[in-house]
C-alpha cells in the first residue's frame, strides 16, 4: 500500500477561479509488485469544484483509460499546467471505477494532482491517493526516499533534524539522512548523528518495517531541517532569523542584546524579538522500562512516577539498551513517550531535558544604527531588559525581522514643467506599471528607470506637474548578527 499524503488547496482572494496544481517529489515505488489493483480514494469535492489526477510512467505523463483493467493514454499537454490537467486528467470517479493497472506493475510512479474552485468558494476539495498492489514476494519491510534537498551552494551547518513518525502493532519507521559533503553522498546517517555536520544538500530514507503481514502501520508525518550558515547573506520579502536557542547552565538572565550588521535601509526596516524562558530540568539515565525483544512504546518519567515528565526537548532524547546507547528510537513529545525495540530482560534507560515552557517571543527596543567606512554596511542595536518582577531566564533565543513594506504615492508635486528635459529621483522604488505623470494643462511624456529610481520627463511650460505611483521597499539584506545576554 503507498500512500500520498493528503494534498489541501490555498486560496488566492483576487482570483476568480482558484485553481493550483502540485506534484509529488518522491515516486511510487510499484517495482517490486505482481499486480496493481487500483486505488483508494478519500478527500471531498464540494459543489462546483473539480480534482483531476496525472501520472508519469517512465518519462511521460499519462491519464488512466478504461474502467476495470486500465490502460496508459499520454496527455496531449506533456507541459503540464493546472488548466491542462483540469482539462485532460483522471477525474476521482475514474479512477475509482479501476481494478487492474498492468502498466505499473514493475514501474515507479509520479502523481500530478489539480483542483479548481470558484474564487468565492469558501470549503475547497482535498484528496488523498493510495495505490493498491500486491508484492510478488512477501514483504516486511520497505525503504523510501525523499527527492534530494538543496541547502545552499556553499556548505552549510545542519543545526538540527528530527522525525515524527506514526506507528501502530508493532511497526516501525526508522528515518535516516545522507549528506552531501565536499560533492560526494555520505551514507545514511541517524538524525542525531547528522546535526552540527556540514553539508550542501541532503536526502532523507524512511526504513519501515511491520512485523506481521497484514497487521500494523507506520507514517512519517514529517521531517524537519535546521541549518544555518555564518558567512551567506539573508534577504527575503518578509522573513526572519531565528538564533540557536542558547541554555545558560542555570545562570539567570535579565538582559538580551543583538548587534545587527546590514546593508544601508531605504523603505525596508528590521525588528527584533526574544524568547526569554525558565532553566529546564534534565534527566540523566533514568530506567523507564525493560525490554521484552519487542517494539515497545515506554513513557519518559522515572520508573514509580505517576506522571510522565512534560515540555520534553526532543534534540536531548538518548535511549540506552543497558550499556549500549542505541540510535533507533522514535519519540513522542506530545505524549512524552520513546519507543523502541530492546533485547528480552535489558532494561532501557533515557536521558532527556524536560519542563521546557513554550516560546513566547517580545518585542526589542531598537537603539542607534551605526555608519562605516564601507557605505554599503551599517549596523542596528536592539535590546530588550526583563521585567522587574520576573525572575531571571536560564534559557533565550533571538529573533531578526526582516520587513519589506510598500505603499502608494499619489499626486505628489513634481513642480512646474520647464517644456525642456527634467529629472528626479522618485522618494521610493515605483513599480514601472503603476507610475502615472499628470498635467494641470497640455501635456507630459514620461520614462522611469527603476535601478536608479529616476524619473524622466517633458511637460507643456508652465504647467504643474504630479506623479502617482505604487512602490514595493528594498529586499533588507543581513550579513552577519552578535547576541549577548549578561545577567
Amino acid at each position: 500500500m503507498l500512500t500520498i499524503n493528503t494534498f489541501r488547496y490555498g486560496t488566492d482572494e483576487i482570483a476568480l477561479t482558484k485553481k493550483g496544481l502540485t506534484y509529488n517529489n518522491t515516486p511510487l515505488d510499484c517495482t517490486t509488485m505482481s499486480s496493481v489493483t487500483g486505488f483508494t480514494l478519500t478527500g471531498t469535492q464540494p459543489a462546483s469544484t473539480d480534482r483531476r489526477v496525472a501520472f508519469k510512467v517512465d518519462g511521460t505523463w499519462y491519464k488512466l483509460a478504461g474502467s476495470g483493467a486500465a490502460a496508459l493514454s499520454a496527455l496531449p499537454t506533456q507541459a503540464l499546467t493546472d488548466d491542462s490537467v483540469l482539462a485532460e486528467g483522471n477525474t476521482v470517479a475514474e479512477l475509482a471505477a479501476i481494478t487492474s493497472i498492468p502498466a505499473f506493475v514493475g514501474k515507479t510512479i509520479y502523481v500530478a494532482i489539480a483542483m479548481s474552485a470558484p474564487g468565492d468558494a469558501t470549503v475547497l476539495p482535498t484528496l488523498a491517493i493510495v495505490v493498491n498492489g500486491v508484492a510478488s514476494t512477501s514483504q516486511t519491510t520497505s525503504s523510501v526516499l525523499s527527492a534530494p534537498i538543496s541547502l545552499s551552494d556553499e556548505s552549510v551547518e545542519l543545526v538540527d533534524l528530527a522525525a515524527a513518525v506514526t506507528a501502530t502493532d508493532g511497526a516501525s519507521a526508522a528515518v535516516t539522512v545522507s549528506l552531501l559533503q565536499n560533492g560526494s553522498w555520505s551514507n545514511y546517517l541517524p538524525l542525531s548523528q547528522a546535526r552540527r555536520q556540514m553539508a550542501t544538500a541532503i536526502q532523507f530514507k524512511a526504513d519501515y518495517t511491520v512485523a506481521t503481514i497484514g497487521a500494523g502501520s507506520a507514517k512519517v508525518d514529517r521531517v524537519t531541517a535546521s541549518y544555518r550558515s555564518n558567512s551567506a547573506p539573508v534577504s527575503g520579502d518578509t522573513a526572519d532569523i531565528i538564533s540557536v536557542t542558547e541554555d545558560f547552565d542555570g545562570v539567570g538572565m535579565r538582559f538580551g542584546r543583538i548587534t545587527v550588521r546590514h546593508q544601508p535601509l531605504r523603505d525596508a526596516q528590521l525588528g527584533a524579538m526574544i524568547a526569554m524562558r525558565t532553566t529546564p530540568k534534565v534527566r540523566e539515565r533514568i530506567n523507564i522500562g525493560v525490554g521484552n525483544g519487542n517494539r515497545q512504546t515506554l513513557d519518559l518519567k522515572p520508573q514509580g512516577a505517576t506522571a510522565v515528565d512534560t515540555g520534553v526537548n526532543h534534540n536531548t532524547i538518548r535511549i540506552w539498551h543497558g550499556a549500549a546507547e542505541v540510535f533507533d528510537f522514535d519519540y513522542n513529545t506530545q505524549l512524552s513517550q520513546a519507543s523502541t525495540t530492546a533485547p528480552d530482560g535489558v532494561t532501557v534507560f533515557a536521558s532527556y531535558s524536560y519542563g521546557w515552557e513554550p516560546e513566547v517571543w517580545v518585542d526589542m527596543t531598537k537603539g542607534t544604527t551605526q555608519s562605516y567606512d564601507d557605505p554599503n554596511v551599517q549596523s542596528t542595536e536592539f535590546t530588550y531588559i526583563l521585567p522587574s518582577a520576573e525572575a531571571a531566564k536560564g534559557v533565550s533565543a533571538v529573533k531578526v525581522l526582516l520587513k519589506k513594506p510598500g505603499g502608494t504615492v499619489t499626486a505628489a508635486a513634481l513642480g512646474t514643467a520647464t517644456g525642456k528635459t527634467q529629472m528626479v529621483v522618485l522618494d521610493h522604488a515605483a513599480k514601472l506599471a503603476t507610475v502615472q505623470v499628470a498635467a494641470s494643462a497640455g501635456t507630459a511624456s514620461w520614462s522611469y528607470d527603476e535601478s536608479s529610481r529616476i524619473l524622466t520627463f517633458v511637460g507643456t511650460k508652465g504647467a504643474s506637474l504630479a506623479v502617482s505611483y505604487d512602490w514595493t521597499a528594498e529586499t533588507p539584506v543581513v550579513y552577519a548578527l552578535v547576541a549577548a545576554w549578561t545577567e
